[in-house]
């Protein structure tokens, strides 16, 4: 069963939008409903087959605000989070607001750009997984040839990449 995050830091991710009043949250308005992310990434978990089966090492890239990392934690995984650098872009701040509320920090910077893909040096997991991700609709044959070989090192044998993409943030 997943246990979700106590009701002071429900509030305080709620409250982000009005300490940040000049920011425009809309585009990640979602985020700032715990109840409703948390229930969103238990589906992407099971849909996935990481609600059963054994504990799995996991990077998760483009963790954002780290909800599916928090799902993953709680069904026994070892989870891993990664991301660009939160200053390089207008919501790092609010997103990194929000995995401190659930208990977590980036373990990994990361970049994910067209031939200019940089995991974790000598990692190696069982899975690598992202949901949400919208930089890769653009990709062509090469930059996905790229992504896969810098991916290929970082897992061990019979390890598995999940990615699930979309059109924005």
């Amino acid at each position: 069963m997943i246990k979700g995050i106590n009701q002071e830091d429900q509030k305080a991710i709620k409250d982000l939008a009005v300490l940040f009043p000049a920011v425009d949250w809309s585009p990640i308005q979602k985020y700032f409903d715990p109840v409703v992310q948390i229930s969103r990434n238990l589906d992407y978990a099971s849909f996935m087959g990481l609600d059963r089966g054994p504990n799995l090492r996991i990077l998760e890239i483009a963790s954002g605000a780290g909800y599916l990392a928090l799902v993953l934690r709680q069904l026994g995984h070892n989870v891993e989070l990664s991301d660009i650098d939160p200053t390089s872009h207008k919501f790092g701040q609010a997103y990194q607001m929000i995995l401190s509320a659930l208990g977590f920090h980036l373990n990994h910077l990361i970049t994910i750009k067209a031939h200019e893909t940089v995991f974790p040096q000598g990692q190696k997991y069982d899975l690598i997984v992202g949901v949400h991700l919208f930089t890769f609709h653009e990709w062509g044959l090469g930059e996905w040839k790229d992504f896969v070989k810098t991916v290929d090192k970082s897992l061990v044998p019979g390890g598995r990449v999940i990615l699930l993409i979309n059109e924005g943030p």
